[in-house]
């Protein structure tokens, strides 16, 4: 049945019934196994089958059928050709996997690479977003597929002359912000600053993205590069933001270089809320590290 509908999958590629083609391939499909597969191979390549020929080596290729075709008498009895192709296209599939980040040599840009293209195109854009007195075009599709927020927008009420202020929650994001954001958007850029991450950090609640995946890497931006001098920043973003842990670790922090963050102008513009918490985390660690309560120091006097 096999080769048969090869032969009609010949007559239609030599009449270029492409439709024709197609069924017969379709059809084949559905039949081929490990003990067949190596003879409609050899029939394809004789009978020029492109296409068919893609389709078996596909499925020869297979970790679950390759051992087991190559160890068959009709392996042997294949072209040399034939033999070569089906190791250079495995031991390809092997390198792949172990290497997904080597780029093809094929000239041919990535689906991020068109999309990063595509954000500094404003021929196409159909949508202005503000931020900060400043306006940038953008693409009303790539917002409403990576963003319940803009698809509601536009299946509810859409903006008058299709431009919308940028804001994540309270928060108005700087210009650099709103450009990782945008990145993030558009081609899933994961590279962000720890400055900006501070604004972004809850904007996958607020923009609906279908997963925490920017919240995480904001959360490792900061947790990675918080220090004395953005500390207290990090806590007021965090308190902002509902995020117990990202608050926590400012606090730790914040009560262990305690004389070098207390001094700073950024301290005393925190409300009184935090500063109680940053008192009573203050009093728990003091407590925590103390050993007795009358202990005299060693090279000390009492």
């Amino acid at each position: 049945a096999v080769v048969s509908t090869q032969s009609t999958g010949g007559i239609a590629n030599y009449f270029q019934l492409s439709r024709l083609e197609k069924i017969c391939i379709t059809y084949i499909q559905s039949y081929i196994s490990i003990e067949n597969a190596l003879s409609a191979l050899k029939v394809a390549k004789d009978r020029n089958l492109t296409e068919l020929v893609g389709v078996l080596e596909s499925f020869i290729i297979r970790d679950q059928n390759f051992k087991a075709i190559i160890t068959r008498e009709e392996f042997e009895l294949l072209e040399k050709s034939s033999i070569i192709e089906l190791i250079r296209l495995k031991t390809n599939i092997v390198t792949a996997i172990r290497s997904p980040h080597i780029s093809s040599d094929t000239g041919q840009q990535s689906l991020e690479e068109d999309l990063q293209s595509l954000l500094g195109d404003q021929r196409l854009s159909d949508i202005t977003l503000t931020i900060d007195g400043s306006a940038r075009r953008a693409h009303r599709a790539i917002l409403i597929a990576r963003c319940t927020y803009f698809r509601g927008m536009y299946r509810s009420l859409p903006p008058p002359q299709d431009t919308v202020g940028i804001k994540i929650g309270e928060l108005e994001p700087t210009p650099a912000a709103f450009n990782s954001l945008m990145n993030y958007i558009y081609f899933n850029d994961t590279e962000i600053p720890p400055e900006d991450s501070l604004y972004l950090f809850s904007a996958d609640k607020f923009y609906g993205f279908t997963n925490n995946q920017l919240q995480a890497y904001c959360k490792k931006s900061l947790e990675t590069n918080i220090k004395t001098s953005n500390v207290i920043e990090i806590l007021k973003a965090a308190d902002q933001v509902n995020s117990d842990d990202m608050k926590c670790h400012a606090l730790k922090m914040i009560a262990e270089y305690f004389t070098v963050v207390q001094p700073l102008p950024a301290f005393r513009t925190l409300e009184h809320s935090l500063l109680l918490e940053v008192t009573d985390y203050l009093a728990t660690h003091i407590k925590g590290s103390r050993v007795t309560p009358h202990t005299t120091p060693k090279h000390g006097k009492t």
